[in-house]
């Protein structure tokens, strides 16, 4: 998780320079426009195998711990009404 957290600043500086964006913008525009972003355009950042490398080693451990948090809460989040898996 820490390598995503790290590699933050220079997806937002991405998004700011290709959708010019205020890098001081914090509206809902904004924020929608680095958070919600084409493939295409999230490709073509210069560090994207660096990205998606840290975002697969974070997959299975998020996905453990949803697991652990709907057994624990009797709720699953993924699947809401569903109860634990």
């Amino acid at each position: 998780m820490t390598a995503l957290v790290e590699l933050r600043p220079d997806w937002a500086a991405y998004c700011n320079e290709t959708f010019s964006l205020d890098p001081e913008a914090s509206d809902p525009s904004s924020e929608m426009s680095r958070l919600w972003v084409s493939g295409d355009t999230v490709r073509s950042w210069p560090r994207f195998s660096e990205g998606k490398a840290a975002l697969d080693a974070a997959t299975g451990p998020v996905a453990d711990l949803r697991n652990e948090l709907a057994d624990f809460c009797g709720v699953n989040l993924a699947r809401p009404g569903l109860g634990a898996a």
